[in-house]
């Protein structure tokens, strides 16, 4: 919301046999994600969101361009 300025914003959480995974898309601004994916002198925020992230042995993926809004994804393992 901070940043995005976006006017819709949807969730997708899906349970699949051995993982789940969560989708986050917007219809913010989207930014170039590499301007943004190390320590910027101020924010670590997608870096801290990547740690965070693979500390639970997950995978985490963002797609964006400026325009066109931003999509977050994450997976995580499941144990049976």
């Amino acid at each position: 919301m901070k940043h995005a300025e976006p006017h819709e914003i949807d969730l997708l959480l899906v349970s699949h046999n051995h993982f789940i995974t969560l989708e986050i898309m917007d219809d913010g601004k989207g930014f170039e994600v590499p301007k943004h994916q190390e320590f910027n002198g101020r924010s670590m925020g997608l870096m801290n969101m990547n740690e965070r992230v693979k500390a639970l042995n997950g995978a985490f993926s963002i797609k964006s361009e400026p325009g066109n809004g931003t999509m977050v994804t994450v997976k995580f393992p499941v144990a049976l």
